[in-house]
């Protein structure tokens, strides 16, 4: 989950970090996902995120499906 404040990204020594740890886990294959703390409230944001991750998981249409209609979890008071 990537944030903007100053204690998280916004300090240069959390981003290197983070950089360093995401380059570690995609050098031995895993798939990275990066979720700003802003794409949380954001239906449209989400919907992608699912999409692409659900795209490892799933066949493409089923991902697409997941991107078009399945909203009802959404609720960006929560």
């Amino acid at each position: 989950m990537d944030g903007l404040n100053g204690r998280l990204h916004g300090d240069p020594a959390n981003a290197a970090r983070d950089r360093k740890i995401r380059g570690m886990l995609e050098s031995m294959d895993h798939t990275v996902f990066v979720v700003t703390a802003k794409d949380l409230d954001d239906k449209g944001a989400m919907k992608r995120h699912f999409y692409d991750i659900a795209l490892r998981l799933t066949a493409r249409g089923t991902a697409r499906t997941l991107r078009e209609q399945a909203d009802g979890w959404f609720s960006a008071e929560q």
